[in-house]
């Protein structure tokens, strides 16, 4: 770039402009920040600490913010590595995709934007969706002359109850029932 018939330096590396100007008798330096932790080219850096935790169909993401960035885009693949499709530009540091198939393992990644452009990518992450499930009844037939203490004897772990309590609060006997043949 030239001014007045002077040179002048151009964009670093680092993210600083210095511009130097002038001639043999005289020198101008100027050294002009960009803004902390944005790129040379205004970008926000990409964001960090990207953690995904996985629920009942769905998997919620968050992440460290990144300065400058005035949103995310939140990608997902079924692929390790990639590639990713934009899923959702939440504003915040944090996203739940819902709808998910219990099971199937997802891979995402999170971008900072801002109005002079998108960052790199985060780190990735992955959670695979499970049913959240509480047991709340358990049935058991016992084969004929077997009771819980005869059949479950000796079981690391192993809950045998005599009773237990219904909906109402009522206390209820556990008995074996023979079964016909």
């Amino acid at each position: 770039m030239r001014y007045a018939g002077k040179k002048w330096s151009s964009l670093l590396g680092d993210g600083m402009l210095n511009l130097c100007g002038g001639d043999s008798d005289r020198r101008v330096w100027l050294r002009r920040q960009w803004g902390a932790g944005l790129n040379a080219s205004g970008t926000p850096p990409a964001p960090t600490n990207l953690t995904a935790s996985a629920g009942n169909a769905q998997v919620s993401l968050s992440w460290t913010a990144s300065t400058g960035a005035t949103s995310y885009n939140v990608r997902r693949s079924t692929t390790n590595g990639g590639p990713y499709a934009v899923i959702g530009s939440p504003t915040t540091t944090s996203y739940t995709d819902s709808g998910l198939t219990n099971g199937q393992t997802y891979y995402y990644v999170v971008s900072a934007v801002n109005s002079s452009g998108q960052s790199g990518n985060s780190n990735q992450a992955s959670a695979t969706p499970q049913v959240q499930s509480k047991i709340q009844h358990v049935v058991v037939i016992f084969q004929e002359n077997r009771t819980p203490d005869n059949l479950f004897h000796g079981l690391p772990n192993a809950d045998i109850a005599n009773s237990g309590t219904n909906s109402a609060g009522q206390t209820i006997p556990l008995t074996p029932v023979g079964l016909a043949k």
